[in-house]
Protein backbone atom coordinates (compact mmCIF):
# COMPACT_ATOMS: atom_id res chain seq x y z
CA UNK A 1 0.00 0.00 0.00
CA UNK A 2 3.16 2.31 -0.06
CA UNK A 3 2.93 3.50 -3.20
CA UNK A 4 -0.86 3.92 -3.37
CA UNK A 5 -0.50 6.33 0.03
CA UNK A 6 2.14 8.15 -1.62
CA UNK A 7 0.46 8.69 -4.55
CA UNK A 8 -2.61 10.02 -2.55
CA UNK A 9 -0.67 12.62 -0.68
CA UNK A 10 1.44 13.85 -3.64
CA UNK A 11 -1.93 14.21 -5.30
CA UNK A 12 -3.71 16.12 -1.91
CA UNK A 13 -0.53 18.70 -2.11
CA UNK A 14 -0.61 19.03 -5.89
CA UNK A 15 -4.19 19.33 -6.04
CA UNK A 16 -4.43 21.63 -2.59
CA UNK A 17 -0.93 24.03 -4.17
CA UNK A 18 -3.17 24.43 -7.62
CA UNK A 19 -6.50 25.42 -5.07
CA UNK A 20 -4.30 28.15 -4.40
CA UNK A 21 -5.04 30.13 -7.82
CA UNK A 22 -8.07 30.76 -6.24
CA UNK A 23 -6.99 32.76 -3.35
CA UNK A 24 -7.54 36.07 -4.02
CA UNK A 25 -7.55 37.81 -0.20
CA UNK A 26 -11.41 37.93 -0.09
CA UNK A 27 -11.08 33.67 0.92
CA UNK A 28 -9.01 33.62 3.91
CA UNK A 29 -10.57 30.15 4.56
CA UNK A 30 -10.11 29.10 1.44
CA UNK A 31 -6.09 30.06 1.13
CA UNK A 32 -5.90 28.55 4.76
CA UNK A 33 -7.13 25.43 3.90
CA UNK A 34 -5.36 24.77 0.93
CA UNK A 35 -1.66 25.69 1.99
CA UNK A 36 -2.47 23.47 5.64
CA UNK A 37 -3.41 20.42 3.03
CA UNK A 38 -0.73 21.12 0.55
CA UNK A 39 1.71 20.70 3.51
CA UNK A 40 0.22 17.94 4.90
CA UNK A 41 0.74 16.18 1.96
CA UNK A 42 4.40 17.19 0.95
CA UNK A 43 4.65 15.39 4.12
CA UNK A 44 2.82 12.64 3.91
CA UNK A 45 4.63 11.97 0.22
CA UNK A 46 8.16 11.86 1.27
CA UNK A 47 7.16 9.71 4.38
CA UNK A 48 6.73 7.30 1.77
CA UNK A 49 9.61 8.84 -0.58
CA UNK A 50 11.87 7.91 2.13
CA UNK A 51 10.16 4.39 3.30
CA UNK A 52 11.08 2.84 -0.54
CA UNK A 53 14.64 3.15 -0.13
CA UNK A 54 14.78 0.47 1.26
CA UNK A 55 13.48 -1.41 -1.74
CA UNK A 56 15.23 -0.11 -4.64
CA UNK A 57 18.49 0.14 -3.16
CA UNK A 58 20.91 -2.15 -1.20
CA UNK A 59 21.99 -0.52 2.06
CA UNK A 60 25.80 0.70 0.44
CA UNK A 61 23.70 2.65 -2.34
CA UNK A 62 21.33 4.82 0.29
CA UNK A 63 23.49 7.95 0.40
CA UNK A 64 23.99 8.12 -2.75
CA UNK A 65 20.65 7.41 -4.23
CA UNK A 66 18.89 9.37 -1.90
CA UNK A 67 21.32 12.87 -2.27
CA UNK A 68 20.28 12.06 -5.99
CA UNK A 69 17.30 11.83 -5.60
CA UNK A 70 16.51 15.04 -3.75
CA UNK A 71 18.75 16.73 -6.05
CA UNK A 72 17.41 15.98 -8.91
CA UNK A 73 14.30 17.38 -7.26
CA UNK A 74 15.86 20.67 -5.84
CA UNK A 75 17.28 20.99 -9.52
CA UNK A 76 13.38 20.74 -10.95
CA UNK A 77 12.23 22.87 -8.42
CA UNK A 78 14.79 25.68 -8.95
CA UNK A 79 13.61 25.64 -12.81
CA UNK A 80 10.48 25.82 -12.36
CA UNK A 81 10.73 28.84 -9.18
CA UNK A 82 13.21 30.82 -11.65
CA UNK A 83 10.38 30.63 -14.09
CA UNK A 84 7.60 31.85 -11.64
CA UNK A 85 9.82 34.72 -10.48
CA UNK A 86 10.03 35.57 -13.96
CA UNK A 87 6.73 35.41 -14.25
CA UNK A 88 5.85 37.18 -11.29
CA UNK A 89 8.43 40.12 -11.70
CA UNK A 90 7.60 40.73 -15.79
CA UNK A 91 3.85 39.42 -16.45
CA UNK A 92 4.19 41.93 -19.55
CA UNK A 93 6.41 39.17 -20.99
CA UNK A 94 3.81 36.83 -20.96
CA UNK A 95 0.84 38.92 -21.36
CA UNK A 96 -0.35 39.18 -18.24
CA UNK A 97 -1.70 42.21 -16.75
CA UNK A 98 -0.54 43.69 -13.08
CA UNK A 99 -2.00 42.36 -9.87
CA UNK A 100 -1.91 39.09 -8.25
CA UNK A 101 -2.77 36.83 -11.54
CA UNK A 102 0.90 36.00 -11.67
CA UNK A 103 1.69 35.03 -8.38
CA UNK A 104 -2.03 33.19 -8.32
CA UNK A 105 -0.50 31.11 -11.41
CA UNK A 106 3.13 30.57 -10.08
CA UNK A 107 0.62 27.66 -7.88
CA UNK A 108 -1.33 26.57 -10.69
CA UNK A 109 2.44 25.78 -12.18
CA UNK A 110 3.96 24.36 -9.13
CA UNK A 111 0.62 22.15 -8.85
CA UNK A 112 0.89 20.83 -12.24
CA UNK A 113 4.77 20.32 -11.79
CA UNK A 114 4.20 18.50 -9.11
CA UNK A 115 1.59 15.90 -10.15
CA UNK A 116 3.32 15.35 -13.51
CA UNK A 117 6.76 14.66 -12.29
CA UNK A 118 5.28 12.56 -9.73
CA UNK A 119 4.22 10.31 -12.63
CA UNK A 120 8.03 9.69 -13.06
CA UNK A 121 8.25 8.74 -9.91
CA UNK A 122 4.93 6.49 -9.52
CA UNK A 123 5.59 4.54 -13.06
CA UNK A 124 9.54 3.36 -11.47
CA UNK A 125 8.91 2.79 -8.47
CA UNK A 126 8.26 -1.54 -7.23
CA UNK A 127 4.07 -2.23 -6.98
CA UNK A 128 4.89 -3.95 -3.41
CA UNK A 129 7.31 -6.63 -3.87
CA UNK A 130 10.08 -6.23 -1.32
CA UNK A 131 13.77 -6.64 -2.56
CA UNK A 132 15.98 -8.73 -0.60
CA UNK A 133 18.94 -6.86 0.35
CA UNK A 134 21.58 -9.06 -1.24
CA UNK A 135 19.82 -8.33 -4.68
CA UNK A 136 20.89 -6.00 -7.20
CA UNK A 137 19.72 -2.49 -7.21
CA UNK A 138 17.04 -1.75 -9.79
CA UNK A 139 19.05 1.36 -11.20
CA UNK A 140 22.16 -1.45 -11.63
CA UNK A 141 19.95 -2.33 -14.29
Amino acid sequence: NKLSFMKFFAYLGSVSCMGLFFFDGSNLELGILCSVLANIGYAGSIVFYNAYLPEIATEDEYDFLSARGFALGYIGSVILLVFNLVTIQFPELFGFSEGSFPARFSFLLVGLWWAGFSQITFSHLPKGERKESGDESIFSK
